[in-house]
């Protein structure tokens, strides 16, 4: 039984935001009567990052970035689901972790016929546990979600010569940065930061949460250089955006409490920033304020 190979290149990009429309893809091959293995090879070129306004009146892209040397970009999971959404394929890169010589490349034998190509970008630690259950169910199961962009594309493997494609990834997180005006106590150790709403379990083809039940995190106490605290976290939205309720704990080595803030309805947005500023470790203070930075989407800023 003859079988003919076929070379379909695949560029993928990661983008914060795209409005442009997705077409199916379509690998064709003229040979009939004969089973033919198609190899697809997936290669993460370059990706841009759109800065658009939170009213969305406007939008920037900026120059476009090596994936191998965004630092919130540290693995990379490709899967293709066939017709009944049965997974046929599924990889995972880590960068830097010497199982592959190159971060940016995959590649699959896959039959003629119809699929579903779901690619996703994620912040990845040691520490990390990240879950991919199905096409429609992903989830981070350690202690906190991470920044994560994401594509679905259908693709028609039939006939064809060898095809270049690009396929751009949006971002499907918020972030949620948290500063402090004052100097950290010698004391606090650690963050916990407590969520209302939004989840770690998400559907990667909505980006959506699949959960609303909020969660809690715990991260180290990081400072900048005027040992003021700089903290972030991306939590997953069950909707483009919302209000939450959010909870700031300063801990000890024990995990002990030693200073609390409650922020109510902190605005997020998925591809934006907001930016919670204000006295944490001082008792008493409760002035808030919020921003939303314009690294991502031009922001919110609380502070208090």
């Amino acid at each position: 039984m003859n079988a003919k190979l076929i070379f379909a290149g695949l560029s993928l990009l990661f983008a914060a935001c795209s409005n442009e429309s997705e077409q199916p893809i379509v690998v064709e091959n003229p040979v009939e009567d004969s089973v033919t293995l198609v190899p697809i090879k997936v290669h993460v070129n370059e990706f841009k990052t759109t800065m658009t306004d939170f009213d969305e009146a406007r939008a920037m892209t900026r120059g476009a970035e090596d994936p191998s040397k965004y630092d919130n970009l540290k693995a990379i999971t490709l899967a293709f689901y066939d017709e009944d959404n049965k997974e046929v394929y599924k990889k995972t890169q880590v960068k830097n972790d010497g199982s592959v010589i190159s971060f940016n490349d995959f590649t699959a034998d896959l039959p003629i016929g119809h699929y579903t190509l779901l690619a996703l970008g994620y912040f990845y630690s040691s520490s990390d546990e990240f879950v991919l259950t199905s096409l429609t169910e992903a989830a981070f199961t350690s202690d906190k979600p991470r920044e994560t962009f994401a594509l679905t594309q259908d693709v028609t493997v039939t006939s064809g010569n060898p095809l270049q494609l690009e396929l751009t990834l949006k971002r499907l997180t918020p972030k949620l940065t948290i500063r402090s005006t004052d100097v950290r106590s010698v004391s606090v150790k650690r963050m916990r930061t407590t969520y209302a709403k939004g989840g770690k379990r998400f559907n990667p083809t909505t980006g959506y949460a699949l959960d609303n039940n909020g969660f809690t995190q715990t991260q180290s106490a990081n400072t900048d250089d005027a040992n003021l605290l700089k903290i972030a976290s991306y939590p997953f939205l069950a909707s483009e955006s919302d209000n939450i309720d959010i909870t700031i704990e300063a801990l000890d080595a024990n995990d002990q409490v030693l200073f609390i803030k409650h922020i109510p309805a902190v605005p997020l947005k998925r591809n934006a920033e907001t930016t919670i500023s204000g006295p944490i470790f001082t008792t008493g203070s409760s002035t808030i304020g919020i921003t939303l930075d314009t690294d991502w989407l031009p922001g919110y800023e609380v502070t208090f």
